[in-house]
């Protein structure tokens, strides 16, 4: 019985061929031109959309939490707490 190699490429050859093809892709002049809206600006990705929305958020719950001050020494102790911890 005659056996018969078959040459399969090594995983890693194939794993590092395909990070190489994503990363020029990426960086190609092609990918780099994306759609633009009116202005001519770029559209905004998915990641930026998403950061603009929790901004807005945040910046309503800040806003909202500073209104509810009773009196101008009240709103600058909140201010003053927002300066300190600005992420909570």
């Amino acid at each position: 019985m005659k056996s018969t190699t078959t040459h399969y490429p090594d995983h890693n050859q194939v794993f590092a061929w395909l990070g190489i093809s994503a990363l020029h892709a990426a960086l190609s002049p092609a990918s780099l031109d994306r759609p633009r809206n009116r202005s001519g600006s770029p559209k905004p990705g998915l990641l930026e959309r998403l950061d603009r929305w929790a901004a807005g958020l945040r910046q309503k719950d800040m806003e909202r939490y500073l209104a509810e001050s009773r009196d101008i020494f009240e709103l600058e102790a909140r201010l003053r707490d927002i300066e300190r911890r600005p992420f909570l």
